[in-house]
C-alpha cells in the first residue's frame, strides 16, 4: 500500500514538471522578446516586460494543456524522444556512409 502512494506521489511531481517545462518554455521565450525590445529602446520598460511575459504565461498554459489533453504529456515526451530525425541516429549513419 505505500508503495503505491510512493509511485502516485513521484508520478504526479514528474507530470508536473513536464507541464511546467511545457509552460516555461514559451514564457521564456517572450521575455526574450521582452529583453529585446528593451534593449532596443535603450531603456528598461517593466511594462514591456511583464506584458510579455504574462503574453508567454497564457500561451503557455494553453499549449500545455492543449498537449496534455490531445496527446498526454508522457508520450509527447517520447514522440520527442524517440523520433529518428531527432535523435541523430540518422544522421550518424548518413556520415558513416559517406566516408
Amino acid at each position: 500500500m505505500g508503495e503505491r502512494i510512493f509511485l502516485a506521489v513521484i508520478s504526479g511531481l514528474v507530470l508536473s514538471f513536464k507541464w511546467l517545462a511545457l509552460v516555461l518554455a514559451p514564457m521564456l521565450a517572450m521575455g526574450m522578446v521582452a529583453f529585446i525590445i528593451s534593449d532596443i529602446r535603450d531603456e528598461i520598460v517593466v511594462s514591456v516586460i511583464v506584458g510579455c511575459l504574462s503574453l508567454g504565461l497564457v500561451m503557455g498554459i494553453v499549449l500545455a494543456e492543449y498537449i496534455r489533453r490531445r496527446f498526454g504529456l508522457i508520450k509527447f515526451d517520447g514522440k520527442l524522444y524517440g523520433h529518428k530525425e531527432i535523435d541523430g541516429q540518422q544522421a550518424m549513419a548518413r556520415k558513416a556512409g559517406e566516408y
